[in-house]
């Protein structure tokens, strides 16, 4: 009985976790971009970390 329960909620535990990677990964690469762009308008004097 318990595994049956286990399987019908199978999809809704695989797609959260799909879902969870997803919005994960879409930020990680927004950040990523995000710091990029912003690295393109600093000079690099001003860079401190290079």
């Amino acid at each position: 009985m318990t595994a049956v329960l286990a399987m019908r909620d199978a999809g809704f535990i695989l797609g959260a976790y799909a879902a969870t990677v997803v919005v994960i990964g879409s930020f990680a690469l927004w950040v990523l971009r995000a710091g990029r762009r912003s690295g393109r308008l600093v000079d690099d004097e001003e860079k401190y970390w290079t």
